[in-house]
């Protein structure tokens, strides 16, 4: 393989990647401009995850009360955790949400050849991640 081919893949990544910040992005600044109101960013649930995050994490610096959590897994929480110790909930909270995406779709590319062994393929796997 030359290394001009090898050039022409890693700009097709580039490609596809630069695609997929727009529209990771794109519904969120859309959202914002259209009904300036915080609230689309919260589902029913929100609040079981960003309670524990608020009541044990940040305040008691464990997941544990004493007792064993048998509703939520500590995953969540603990990513909404330093968007709590920010002030900046819903900023840290989306742009995490917007990178980890940003991630799956590189890491798509990355073990799409695998099993495959053809480029090609990983781009086709990286678009169709999101």
């Amino acid at each position: 393989m030359s290394k001009h081919s090898v050039k022409m893949d890693r700009l097709n990544i580039w490609h596809v990647l630069g695609l997929a910040v727009i529209l990771l992005a794109l519904p969120t600044i859309m959202g914002v401009c259209f009904t300036r109101a915080a609230s689309i960013f919260y589902k029913p649930d929100s609040g079981s995850f960003i309670a524990p995050a608020r009541e044990r994490i940040v305040r008691h610096r464990s997941f544990s009360n004493g007792v064993a959590e048998l509703i939520r897994t500590p995953g969540y929480p603990l990513l909404v955790t330093g968007g709590l110790l920010m002030g900046r909930l819903k900023l840290a909270t989306i742009a995490l949400q917007i990178l980890l995406s940003y991630v799956t779709v590189f890491m798509s590319y990355r073990t799409a050849p695998l099993p495959f062994e053809r480029e090609g393929t990983a781009i086709i796997a990286a678009v169709f991640t999101r």
